[in-house]
């Protein structure tokens, strides 16, 4: 696996441990999660557009979602 990858699939973990109080995504839809996301994404571009320091985790929320998707759909 690539380092930069790996980094970030290791962050992506710690921003989904963060949330583990939450129930799971197993029962959210397609069009639930993509909301989320878009919001999340609305989130990233305030993030990068204001030189945010919390780019890195706006792009994991973002990828969390979009995981999310992806398993629910395997």
């Amino acid at each position: 696996m690539r380092e930069s990858l790996e980094d970030f699939a290791e962050k992506q973990e710690e921003v989904l441990q963060q949330n583990d109080y939450k129930d799971g995504w197993e029962g959210s839809t397609n069009d639930e999660l993509f909301h989320y996301a878009m919001l999340e994404m609305c989130e990233l571009f305030d993030a990068i557009t204001f030189h945010d320091r919390n780019i890195i985790k706006e792009c994991c929320d973002v990828a969390n979602f979009m995981m999310m998707i992806a398993d629910n759909n395997k």
